[in-house]
């Protein structure tokens, strides 16, 4: 029994010290991570000699770009399936190209506002009025009876 107590704390000495060592040689300042880019962009500019504000500048377009391309996309299907008429698709189309740079992320598929805490919101909530269909339903029954 004693060897075993004897292993068991070489065995767990030797993990501390492995540890120690992993935190000592994460802490070295000279590495050369340290200095390198840790956005993709700021990765992209040092690859290509550019600075870095205009590749970010660059992304952020390419990123605007495809959201108006995919906008306009869903707007034609609509169009195409009968959900709405061209000219309500072209008002909504330039609706959304002249909102602030401000809400475009904040908005889900679907044009509702992201709940605060990321709660999952109730079915009353994404359904206004289905509470007040299923009460027309019932109320209207008990009055054929």
């Amino acid at each position: 029994m004693k060897k075993f107590w004897i292993g068991v704390f070489a065995i767990a000495a030797l993990l501390a010290g492995a540890a120690a060592t992993g935190i000592v040689v994460a802490q070295d300042s000279n590495s050369p991570e340290d200095t390198a880019p840790k956005t993709i962009p700021g990765r992209v500019a040092a690859i290509l000699g550019l600075e870095e504000a205009t590749v970010e500048d660059a992304f952020q377009q390419a990123h605007k770009d495809q959201r108006t391309q995919a906008y306009r996309e869903m707007l034609d299907r609509r169009v195409e399936k009968g959900r709405m008429t061209s000219e309500e698709a072209e008002e909504q189309f330039l609706w959304f190209q002249s909102r602030p740079d401000s809400l475009t992320g904040s908005f889900q598929r679907g044009g509702h506002q992201q709940s605060g805490l990321g709660h999952p919101r109730s079915f009353k909530e994404r359904h206004p009025g289905a509470g007040m269909r299923r009460w027309n339903k019932r109320h209207s029954q008990e009055s054929k009876q």
